[in-house]
């Protein structure tokens, strides 16, 4: 095979049981000209074997074997020996559309931008949701491709629904040990690109998996969200002051993540972040009310929640109450 035109990084951790739908959907592509370099990060379950297994069957099939050191360093691991001029990287409980690369590639050449990007399906076991359902091509740029991430309605803050040309990432790596870890990354690569393109056409189908992080109950690693939206907060007042509103959003909308994530939790009170995550919503309460970027639910829920946190949690828990509020 000759030097591929897009390269698809697929960190693989445990995930026999949907492993072989996302590689599938990566091979099936309409785009053909494709590297896929599965990064097997220390599996101890059937998932390196099922790996190599597709390496054995198909030849544009490249696999790394390593010792676990999470989603980030897989990411990063497999960026290093790209061989594409345009990377794409893509969870390996997730699936994507076939004409996928194929579209954002048109579009990226099309638009001379750096950075193309899909809508994104959200997917649950018998069910499936699309956050904007709208079909809209958008060509744009950095800044403004950042303020719509932060919004998050257009562009989602993944950096899974995104091609990218291979200078762009270049010298940039996902940072180790975090959760979250897109939310450190995407908005500064955004940033760097001059130019932009987005198809809101629903191409990423995103798998809601239980035992996932957004699923699983309190840990002090949810905080990452919190510290990602502060780095954020940082680059964009140095880089982009005009979008200091929308970070604003986004630093309190992380806040909310993590007070949900705690309060699902037992005994909550004795959580050590409980106060501080309490206190900075109980202190922006007025701020969340005005912000139009907020839902209904969302900003009654920061009236409830200056009243008493008692109060809140039993608002948050009636069915559909919280996914209505962080919309």
């Amino acid at each position: 095979m000759g030097q591929p035109v897009v390269s698809i990084v697929v960190p693989v951790y445990n995930v026999e049981k949907y492993l072989e739908r996302c590689v599938r959907s990566v091979l099936s592509q309409t785009f053909r000209d494709i590297e896929v370099i599965l990064v097997d990060d220390g599996s101890t379950d059937h998932s390196g074997k099922i790996c190599d297994q597709f390496a054995d069957e198909d030849s544009r099939v490249r696999v790394i074997h390593k010792l676990n050191g999470g989603l980030s360093d897989a990411r990063n691991v497999g960026a290093e020996i790209i061989e594409g001029r345009w990377v794409v990287f893509i969870d390996s409980d997730d699936f994507i559309e076939r004409e996928m690369i194929s579209t954002l590639y048109a579009l990226a050449i099309k638009e001379k931008a750096q950075i193309a990007v899909c809508g994104v399906r959200d997917c649950y076991e018998g069910s499936s949701v699309t956050p904007y359902p709208k079909i809209e091509q958008i060509v744009c740029g950095g800044s403004e491709a950042l303020r719509m991430a932060l919004e998050g309605d257009k562009i989602p803050i993944s950096i899974c629904d995104k091609l990218i040309s291979r200078e762009l990432i270049s010298g940039r790596s996902f940072p180790k040990g975090k959760v979250y870890e897109d939310a450190f990354y995407t908005p500064k690569l955004l940033l760097a690109a001059e130019k932009v393109v987005v198809t809101t056409q629903p191409m990423y189908n995103y798998w809601h998996r239980a035992g996932s992080i957004t699923t699983e109950p309190f840990t002090p690693k949810k905080m990452d969200i919190i510290e990602a939206y502060r780095y954020t907060m940082k680059i964009i007042s140095e880089q982009s002051s005009d979008l200091i509103p929308y970070a604003q959003f986004r630093l309190l909308w992380a806040h909310f993540v993590v007070l949900d994530s705690i309060l699902s939790t037992e005994h909550y009170q004795r959580i050590p972040q409980y106060p501080e995550v309490v206190f900075y919503l109980k202190k922006n309460w007025k701020q969340v009310f005005m912000c139009s970027l907020f839902s209904k639910g969302r900003r009654i829920s920061a009236l409830a929640l200056r009243v008493n946190v008692k109060l809140y949690r039993v608002l948050s828990q009636i069915d559909g109450w919280r996914k209505k509020a962080l919309d």
